[in-house]
Formats: C-alpha cells, structure tokens, sequence
C-alpha cells in the first residue's frame, strides 16, 4: 500500500512538473500581446491579479497533511525570488530576447541537479553523470554564442541571473517542506503591498499606438498573464515535495525547449552555435532518461 501511494504521489508529481512547464513554454507567444505595457506595470499587474486567483484555488483544493508551520522569512525569501525571476522574464521577453529566456531555463536545471547533490545528498549513477556533463556543455555552448554580439551580454547576464533565482526558490521550498498552492499564495501576499503601490503610481494600462489593444482588452490580456504565472507556479509548487531534485531538474529541460521554438516563430535566429548547443542538451535528457529507466528496471528486478 504505501509502494502504491509513493509511486501516485510520483506520477502526480511528474505530471504536474510537465504540465508546468508546457505552460512555461508557450508563453512567451502571449506576451507578445502585452509588448505595449511597461515591464514594471505588467509585472505589477500580475501580482495584484495572481492574489484573488490564488485565494480561490486555496479554499476549492483539498487540504494537505499538516505540516510544520512554513516561516515567515522562508515566504519572504521565496515571494522575492519569483518577483525577481518574473520581472527579468517579462524584460527578455518583450525585449525581443525569447532566445535568452529559454537559455535561462536551460541552465537553471543544472543548477537544481547540482543543488539536490550538493544539499540533498542525491546521488547520481555514471549515465547520469555523464548527462549532467553534456547539459553544461551545451549551456555552454549557447553562453559563448551569446557573447559574440556585445549588445546581448546584459541579456546573458539576466540569463544567469533568473536562472540562480528560480534555482534558489527551488531549494528553499524543498528545504522547509513549503506546501504548493498554500505556499505560493503567502508567496504572492509577500508581494502584494509593493505592486499596490506600483498600480497606484502606474494607474491604469497604457494604450498603445493605433491599432494597439484598448484599456479594457489590455486588462484583459493582464490576467491572461496571472493565469499564465498562477498555473505553472502551482503545480511546480506541488511537484517539488514529491520529486528527486534530479528528475525534477531534468523535466524542467521542456519549457525551455519551447520557448526557443517560440523564439524562433518570433524571428530571432538559431545559429549553428546555438543549434549544436541546443542539441547537446537533447543528447543529455536521451542519457538521463535512458540511465533513469535502467535504473527504475533494476530496483524493480531486485524488489520482486
């Protein structure tokens, strides 16, 4: 019985990270919808409207086992972290920069692998070694693609910058058991009083040039955005208690993989540079998932 509900709890796990960053990797197509809206405003917006949805999902979804109370400073250290990881996103994004968004996504699961073997104990067989090795090749590879043109070094930096942040959120929550839903909720009140202030000094959503959306469909777009943060950031959320640090890292290669195909629909060029990166990266979750299913086949031979 309790085989059955760690292997549910597994499942719902992988899932959720899935679905997650599905979501994670379309949206860089939808903020193109917002590229008239100042970064600050839009993500100022996010916040205040992410609260109410958030809210909702608190009291409709069941309650999980008790746990130890989360402490107000770990709220405060997490609500930071995603502010600062939502606002850089946005800026690349409507900067025209999609393709150093996806980099950013691509290097944070290294640095949550490194993280569950460092602080976790995690332990990772040979294949997996090696597949951690090909990931940074690649991350590599695209990071001194980037420093070719000197106007796309401040973007590299953000790059590294979102990925060390979302890294750090990852850790903390794993670190004090922080619930999902219940957890980015406080996450998020963390974050309301300032972007009140921030609606209050941006007013409402600007207008953009002749043929731009109007105030009530710019509004409308605004929380398209915080279903676009709320929903991913949940099931994370829930998918981080119940996944090893190293599958959970590796799952997270998805949403990146996306979003450079969003940026290449979006007119920014893959380079030969960028592609042998990009395909180093593949060549990485072929190991680790081969590596993962021998190794899932083994303990299984030995428990039966």
């Amino acid at each position: 019985m309790l085989r059955e509900e760690t292997d549910r709890s597994t499942t719902l796990g992988i899932a959720s990270s899935i679905g997650a960053n599905v979501m994670w990797g379309l949206v860089p197509l939808y903020y193109q919808l917002l590229t008239h809206v100042p970064v600050l405003q839009t993500t100022t917006y996010r916040v205040v409207l992410s609260l109410p949805m958030l809210a909702l999902l608190v009291r409709l979804l069941p309650r999980q086992a008790e746990r130890a109370a989360t402490p107000k400073w770990v709220s405060l250290v997490c609500g930071v972290l995603i502010g600062i990881n939502w606002l850089l996103f946005v800026y690349l994004v409507v900067n025209g920069r999609a393709m150093e968004a996806s980099l950013a996504y691509f290097v944070t699961p290294l640095a949550i692998v490194a993280v569950g073997v460092v602080l976790f104990g995690e332990r990772m067989d040979r294949k997996q070694t090696i597949a951690l090795i090909l990931a940074a090749a690649g991350c590599v590879v695209f990071a001194l693609d980037s420093l070719k043109q000197l106007d796309r070094l401040w973007s590299l930096v953000i790059a590294f910058l979102m990925a060390a942040a979302v890294a750090a959120y990852t850790t903390v929550r794993r670190r004090h058991d922080v619930p999902g839903v219940e957890g980015v909720f406080r996450e998020v009140v963390v974050l309301t009083p300032a972007a009140l202030v921030g609606l209050i000094w941006f007013g409402m959503p600007p207008v953009g040039e002749s043929g731009s959306p109007g105030v009530l469909l710019t509004t409308l777009y605004l929380a398209g955005a915080a279903v676009f943060t709320v929903a991913p950031l949940s099931l994370f959320g829930f998918a981080t208690t119940r996944l090893p640090m190293r599958v959970l890292g590796f799952i997270q290669y998805l949403g990146p993989s996306m979003q450079l195909g969003c940026s290449l629909a979006l007119g920014q060029k893959l380079t030969p540079t960028r592609l042998a990166g990009f395909g180093l990266i593949w060549a990485a979750l072929v190991v680790f998932t081969v590596a993962s299913s021998t190794s899932r086949r083994g303990k299984a031979r030995e428990q039966s």
